[in-house]
């Protein structure tokens, strides 16, 4: 049996959860499914406890998918850990157990996210003049690492909301950990209206932070 953790934090996600937390279960009962409920105004914290109750759920007040993922990290009881967005769908090639088992090794294992062509009306402009926006791209939020390297790299960075993934990755290049691209679909990604990667200004600022913080943390080590 393949022992993995996905940790789906969910802000007022109603309209998704449910897709997201039956994409598992449908490929396997033994996958431990930990949704991290962080400032839902919507209902959804009541859904998922009532629908759900083999479920765990963990509940943090501050409205943020960073802290939401460090919590359900912490929660986890297998060694194994993998994250999911409330949107998006849990595709069975993550849960094989040769990249369940070198991410027990130490390895960070990164697969790449499909794109639905139904919903391309839905993407942001600026994705839907990309010519390569048909093929799949790979997902740093959806890496298989351990509980023990992701605990021994401090985690995501509170303040970003958006690119977190991304000043994640480069927080585990810095460090030195070892990082594996497969050329396997681990997930789905769904566009819709309420995307974050429509609030474009947004994304390209917090993309420029993060890549002075990792030009600052890498004059800084030197």
């Amino acid at each position: 049996m393949h022992e993995l953790s996905v940790i789906i934090p969910m802000h007022n996600g109603v309209n998704f959860i449910d897709r997201a937390i039956l994409s598992i279960k449908e490929i396997s009962s033994s996958i431990e499914i930990i949704v991290v409920e962080n400032g839902s105004s919507d209902g959804s914290f009541e859904h998922v406890r009532q629908t759900y109750p083999d479920i765990k759920v963990v509940e943090i007040l501050e409205p943020s998918k960073s802290l939401a993922r460090n919590a359900g990290a912490a929660a986890a009881k297998f060694d194994v850990i993998t994250f999911l967005d409330q949107d998006d769908e849990f595709l069975s090639p993550r849960n094989t157990a040769k990249y369940i088992e070198a991410a027990l090794n130490g390895e960070i294992v990164i697969g790449t996210q499909l794109y639905l062509e139904s919903e391309f009306a839905n993407m942001p402009n600026y994705l839907q003049k990309n010519p390569n926006s048909h093929l799949p791209h790979y997902s740093p939020i959806g890496m298989l690492i351990s509980k023990k390297v992701f605990i021994e790299s401090g985690g995501f960075t509170a303040d970003f909301e958006q690119a977190e993934d991304i000043e994640f990755l480069t927080q585990l290049q810095r460090g030195g950990f070892k990082i594996r691209y497969v050329p396997d679909n681990f997930l789905i990604r769904h566009f819709h209206e309420t995307n974050v990667s429509h609030r474009i200004e947004e994304a390209q600022s917090e993309l420029f932070r993060v890549l002075r913080s990792h030009v600052h943390a890498i004059t800084e080590n030197e």
